[in-house]
């Protein structure tokens, strides 16, 4: 019993022995994976969709290396008003970020 998804491709066949050598081993990287090969291989629908998935996560580390030192500093001072300032700082760095 073969079972397909949506897009007509086998269920596990990411992670069978059919699939190429070449592109089980390049793809360690989940942030830049090779896309050619997996364009070449599943089609442009399932690239295009690994291609935005590398590129929001990419895009979501910028954000986080905001995050760390506003906790660090929220956490040491603690209080509402020191999180109240952390906050608003985070916030109109986001802003920035997202124009």
């Amino acid at each position: 019993d073969v079972r397909h998804d949506e897009f007509g491709i086998l269920q596990n066949e990411l992670f069978s022995s059919e699939a190429p050598k070449g592109l089980r081993n390049e793809w360690k990287n989940l942030l830049l994976p090779p896309m050619s090969k997996i364009r070449n291989y599943f089609g442009e629908k399932i690239a295009m969709y690994f291609g935005f998935l590398s590129f929001y996560t990419l895009m979501l580390i910028i954000p986080s290396f905001f995050c760390i030192p506003v906790f660090v500093v929220k956490v040491m001072l603690g209080g509402d008003e020191a999180s109240n300032v952390m906050n608003t700082l985070y916030s109109f760095a986001m802003i920035i970020w997202a124009t």
